[in-house]
């Protein structure tokens, strides 16, 4: 069965689109319906021009229905944002294997971010990235060379249903003195274990004995309360 590399690509490179495109009120999702067999992908929705609004986003990799599982309906990241001056109002981003959201685009701007872990992590060493030295994968990922990027209320859940699994950070960002998160934090739904921290190795841990944990500022590692 032939997997789809990316489901949805907008622009062919980080050029700057002759009129500013606006994705509003878009819904993805990979498997969790009857088919002969399972839906597949490597990536949803690749933004690679430059000023882009996306409005209203639901990015969903089934997590119950028909032709569920970790091996069955893969698919490793929801968002992967190249372009720059992205603006992202009401993103939802869950279950992906790997990153839910990767931004490798400059000036970047997310206003209201939900997203849920996967719930189907079989066994930690399934789930590790930094070529296997980190646990888990943060929901929102913001490559090591932005120097421009800010959120807003951000929320990250947690629901490790099969294994206790850990996440080692709900986000993860640079520390450069434009990278800012308002509004960040991380939540203990059910299952097993829970994430580390909120932002890199900032933040308290969550699991069932603490279910929240909250940032109310970060910015080039620095913590504001």
């Amino acid at each position: 069965r032939k997997i789809s590399r990316d489901l949805m690509v907008v622009g062919d490179s980080c050029e700057t689109l002759k009129k500013p495109a606006v994705l509003s009120d878009i819904f993805f999702r990979i498997g969790g319906f009857p088919s002969p067999a399972p839906s597949k992908a490597v990536n949803c929705l690749k933004i690679n021009a430059s000023h882009v609004i996306g409005d209203n986003l639901w990015i969903w990799r089934a997590d119950h229905y028909d032709q569920v599982g970790w091996d069955k309906n893969t698919a490793d990241t929801g968002l992967i944002v190249n372009g720059s001056h992205v603006y992202m109002y009401a993103l939802m981003v869950e279950h992906f294997l790997k990153y839910q959201t990767l931004w490798k685009g400059e000036d970047g701007h997310v206003y209201m971010y939900q997203s849920e872990l996967p719930y189907d992590v079989p066994r930690q060493e399934a789930w590790m990235s930094h070529h296997g030295t980190q646990k888990g994968y943060a929901s929102l990922k913001v490559a090591d060379h932005v120097k421009n990027f800010e959120s807003w209320c951000a929320g990250i859940y947690s629901y490790h249903r099969d294994a206790p699994v850990i996440c080692s950070c709900g986000a993860q960002v640079p520390d450069h003195e434009n990278v800012v998160l308002h509004h960040t934090f991380t939540r203990f739904l059910n299952g097993h274990t829970g994430i580390s921290h909120v932002i890199n190795t900032s933040g308290e841990a969550v699991d069932a004995t603490h279910r929240q944990a909250c940032i109310i500022k970060y910015k080039n590692g620095v913590v504001y309360n």
